[in-house]
């Protein structure tokens, strides 16, 4: 599986929390070819951190290309939790 969205420790020490949401692009091989920050946490290292992170994730080849959403809770009651992503749209 991919790397779980990590807390950043400064984050966590300043007690920061917060929701962040991206859409991240997926080729027909399965990179992530293109992340974007659409819903800022209200901190940057919240938002960067998940950008960062998704940005070396990598899936299944499909063959089709994807465009994809995910919300990122970033809580001090647990870890960043990553919600499912949904298909934000197919392209041929």
């Amino acid at each position: 599986g991919n790397k779980k969205i990590p807390y950043p420790t400064m984050a966590r020490f300043r007690k920061l929390e917060g929701e962040t949401i991206v859409n991240y692009a997926v080729s027909a091989e399965g990179n992530v070819t293109d992340v974007t920050l659409v819903q800022s946490s209200g901190h940057t290292i919240l938002d960067d951190t998940a950008v960062d992170t998704i940005k070396t994730w990598k899936f299944s080849p499909t063959g089709k290309d994807g465009i994809y959403e995910r919300p990122i809770h970033f809580s001090l009651k647990g870890e960043a939790l990553p919600s499912p992503s949904r298909l934000r749209r197919s392209k041929p």
